[in-house]
């Protein structure tokens, strides 16, 4: 985990963060479907950011593969983009990843994002190696953006990532 940064070199490219989504989401419709989920994207258009598209990509492959994991059969994993204007730091990208699964034990929510940190009710059957996160947090912070979690309100995790906007003339 320590050498990722060592080893990764993030490229600088305009990328449409709501073109990339909607790309995902019908790769990953197929995993959702054996899982017996529904991936659901509302995505605001021309949403826009700079950096590497692998490494972005990766990063949201693995909360919607995190999502449908846990999501209950039946339900529907919601994703959502948007620009969220701040006054004086400059615009943000926030995508949210909502799902129906159990949710995270509110004390483990910022540790989930820690190396080798597992829940102790994770899905029988379904390898992990603590890793996933970690990488989420680390590809999104190289962007200068964060990611966090919350627990819905009902039931569920809701993943947020926040991106700087690209600021074009």
């Amino acid at each position: 985990y320590s050498s990722l940064d060592a080893q990764v070199t993030v490229k600088q490219q305009l990328l449409r963060v709501n073109r990339k989504l909607a790309e995902i989401v019908a790769e990953e419709q197929v995993e959702a479907q054996k899982a017996s989920c529904h991936l659901v994207l509302t995505a605001e258009a021309e949403l826009t950011v700079i950096g590497d598209p692998e490494l972005l990509t990766r990063g949201f492959e693995n909360i919607i593969r995190n999502a449908i994991r846990f999501a209950p059969a039946g339900s529907s994993i919601n994703i959502s983009a948007q620009r969220v204007h701040h006054n004086e730091s400059g615009d943000t990208i926030r995508v949210s990843i909502a799902d129906s699964g159990p949710g995270v034990p509110e004390e483990h929510l910022e540790k989930i994002f820690d190396p080798y940190f597992k829940l102790s009710h994770t899905k029988p059957g379904i390898p992990s190696s603590g890793l996933g996160l970690a990488i989420v947090k680390r590809v999104f912070e190289r962007h200068g953006g964060s990611v966090r979690a919350e627990n819905r309100e009902n039931t569920g995790l809701c993943v947020i990532v926040e991106l700087p906007a690209a600021a074009l003339s």
